[in-house]
């Protein structure tokens, strides 16, 4: 790859990058290594909306009627970990629409988890949860933090092609205990894989 950037890099070079995020992600769930497994050295898993979404409220919601009811045993599960009162009650949530009162929600409750030390390992481990990759899982918690410590930066547009060799790199080194190498997949590997799906 000779482009320096993500806005110089074509379409098919970035959708290299998630395809390898992919790729790890399967690979390590095919070998049983879920999150805390791999993430077992990592200071802290911090909450993310996102993750209070998908680990928490999800399986409350799939086994509660109705949103009120969710919201009640959501407060309920965690109580062990935060103090409930300081947040806010459901109807005053979703008076600003429910979509966007739920992210604001799950932003409050992500923040007073992570305010509270209890990482997602504290949270889930006790529950039983597992918690299986996906590639945004890999981008967020494998890729981004040793991008920041290595080269100081957030985001993946950020970096030119040779900042992520050097990412890839070192997270292929990591996962090497766990799983066997996972090359970086190609332009021509991506086209072969867009042919196939177009035809199927």
């Amino acid at each position: 790859m000779n482009y320096q950037n993500e806005k110089q890099r074509t379409p098919l070079q970035n959708k290299s990058l998630y395809k390898l995020f992919r790729l790890w992600a399967d690979a390590l769930n095919d070998s049983g290594k879920d999150m805390f497994i791999v993430l077992k050295d990592v200071v802290e898993i911090p909450w993310t909306s996102r993750s209070v979404k998908r680990y928490l409220w999800l399986p409350i919601i799939g086994k509660v009627a109705d949103l009120e009811a969710s919201y009640d045993a959501m407060s309920v599960m965690l109580s062990n970990y935060i103090e409930i009162e300081t947040l806010p009650i459901a109807n005053d949530i979703m008076q600003v629409g429910f979509k966007k009162g739920l992210r604001i929600y799950f932003n409050i409750i992500a923040d007073a988890l992570n305010d509270a030390g209890k990482d997602m390992r504290v949270v889930l481990k006790p529950m039983g949860s597992q918690v299986w990759w996906d590639k945004d899982l890999v981008k967020e918690f494998l890729w981004r933090p040793i991008q920041r410590a290595q080269l100081g930066k957030i985001s993946t547009t950020e970096l030119s092609t040779k900042e992520i060799d050097e990412v890839y790199d070192t997270v292929n080194r990591h996962l090497g205990k766990y799983i066997d190498t996972i090359f970086f997949p190609s332009i021509k590997d991506i086209i072969i894989q867009q042919e196939y799906e177009k035809r199927k």
